[in-house]
């Protein structure tokens, strides 16, 4: 059997939208930057692959927190190379609740004690490691001035984590109920971006970023796009906003089946098998995510703080993020 919620979790994970370091402003020739961030994400609600948005069942709570490093390197004042690498721990928790037969004073030979143990679900999970591994190469086709533009390719490649695979519905809830917690969706992305980057005013910045993201091996594509805008108040301070988004435009294949529920506030003590609904299990995903933030320049280093939240998405955790990152340029 496939757990409620945490398919839906681990493909979030790392690939929630959230500040984007891609920059049509390309790092000058011999130029090294260095970024480190660390995050926690936590939620308590889902979008399903509908689009409704439900509460996690049996009080399901989720929590993650996560490292990620960065390097760029100017190949020269218009190309640059870099990569990113991510390290976390995730946690579901929730109530445990029993799904086999209404247990009586005169339990017999078949309604043994162990009988009764395996039918109690528990959804709680734990699992840590590497994320996955994302390289990227950017070329700046405009010269350095108000308004500059860019092209990004990027690859993501999954580590060495357990992806989601088969089918996780067993006969009998008593059969093997297991889940495949995973730091990422296991497959091959390829991001085509353009970049465009305005500075109106001496002060003023305004991004936009759009691209296609080819899926391998399964998954829908999809379409992604970020705007994001900050006003420098001080020559150290820089506060900004931004929304990300992504959507699937085409359907995957199914990768299995799971179960959800359509009375997803049952508490633990009234849930039964019949609350339980079998649905089809794809990794498509899509989300808008607004975020603020705000960026200290200090010296050759920069300190970035920031926080984020999925107000719409489809078959992902309605997540809340908080970021802290800093940078450093080496040349």
């Amino acid at each position: 059997m496939r757990t409620l919620a945490v398919l839906v979790l681990a493909l979030a994970l790392f690939a929630v939208p959230g500040t984007s370091y891609a920059s049509p402003w390309t790092l000058p020739e011999g130029t090294l930057s260095l970024h480190t961030s660390s995050d926690i994400q936590f939620a308590n609600h889902e979008f399903l692959i509908t689009g409704e948005r439900y509460p996690f069942s049996l009080d399901g709570r989720f929590y993650a927190a996560n490292l990620r490093g960065e390097v760029r390197y100017g190949l020269t004042d218009r190309f640059e190379i870099g990569g990113s690498l991510s390290a976390g721990v995730l946690s579901y928790q929730a109530d445990e609740v029993y799904l086999g037969d209404v247990i009586t004073t005169d339990i017999g030979e078949e309604g043994s004690v162990e009988r009764f143990r395996a039918n109690i679900l528990s959804l709680d999970r734990t699992t840590a490691g590497l994320g996955d591994l994302r390289i990227f190469a950017r070329n700046r086709w405009t010269p350095l001035g108000r308004a500059v533009a860019a092209t990004e390719i990027q690859v993501k490649l999954p580590t060495g984590y357990t992806p989601p695979d088969g089918t996780f519905e067993d006969d009998e809830f008593a059969e093997g109920v297991a889940d495949d917690v995973s730091l990422g969706d296991g497959q091959t992305d390829i991001d085509a971006k353009l970049l465009l980057g305005f500075v109106p005013t001496r002060d003023w910045f305004l991004r936009i970023d759009t691209g296609l993201r080819i899926r391998l091996f399964g998954p829908g594509q999809q379409v992604l796009g970020t705007v994001k805008t900050g006003y420098r108040v001080s020559p150290t301070v820089l506060p900004y906003v931004w929304v990300d988004a992504q959507h699937s435009f085409t359907e995957g294949e199914v990768i299995g089946t799971s179960f959800t529920t359509d009375a997803p506030e049952t508490p633990a003590r009234e849930f039964t098998a019949d609350l339980l609904v079998p649905t089809e299990v794809r990794l498509d995903r899509s989300a808008v995510a607004p975020g603020l933030g705000v960026l200290f320049a200090l010296g050759d280093r920069e300190i970035d703080l920031s926080w984020s939240y999925v107000v719409w998405g489809r078959n992902i955790a309605q997540l809340h993020m908080v970021s802290v990152g800093t940078t450093f340029t080496l040349q």
